[in-house]
Order: C-alpha cells, then structure tokens, then sequence
C-alpha cells in the first residue's frame, strides 16, 4: 500500500493521542505531565509559531488584511479589522477603569 498525505496524517494523528493518553509530549514521546508538550518542545513550537506569525502579518499587510486576527479585511486607513480595534478599545477601557480603581483605593488608605 502506497502511503498518502491522507493517510500520513491519520497515522500522525493517532500516534500524538497514544502519546498524550500515556502521558507523553505529542512531539518527542518523552513522558512528561501536565500539559501535551514537554517544556522544550513548548519553546520550539511558540518560537516556530512567532516566526509564522511574523511572515503572514507581512502577507496580511499587502493584502489589506487585519495584524491581529488575520481574518478580517482591515478599516481603511488601518491595519486591524473593526472588530479588533472595538476588542482594543473595550481593553483599554477596563485597563483605565482599573487605573482608577487602583488609585482610588490606594488616595483612600493613604488618607
């Protein structure tokens, strides 16, 4: 039988589950607890997924397309969709809320 993408993936597929039902790193098959990938292999998957990351939000720039979710198609003018900057906009409300609250409490105990 001649192996295809298909196969291969399904193959793959099922040895990251035998690996992770016994308590593997989906990557390596070192054992290892608490998460599916051993700390190395957690460092090379986050550095991979920056360096990917770094090359689309170049695509997605050319293409007009939102930095941040790369889903949307950005507001002219912009470089992230509508939906991504009333997400910054909401986060930036509860940040200075925050501020406020910090500084409320703290003019209070001082006094």
């Amino acid at each position: 039988m001649t192996r295809t993408l298909t196969t291969d993936r399904a193959a793959h597929r099922r040895m990251r589950e035998r690996r992770k039902a016994a308590g593997q790193c989906i990557a390596c098959g070192k054992p290892h607890k608490g998460s599916v990938r051993c700390p190395a292999c957690k460092a090379k998957k986050a550095l991979y997924d920056n360096k990917y990351i770094a090359r689309m939000r170049v695509i997605w720039k050319k293409l007009g397309i939102c930095l941040e979710c790369g889903k949307n198609n950005a507001v002219k003018g912009k470089t992230r969709c509508g939906m991504c900057l009333e997400a910054d906009d909401d986060r930036y409300a509860l940040k200075v809320a925050r501020q406020k609250r910090l500084a409320e409490a703290s003019a209070q105990s001082a006094a």
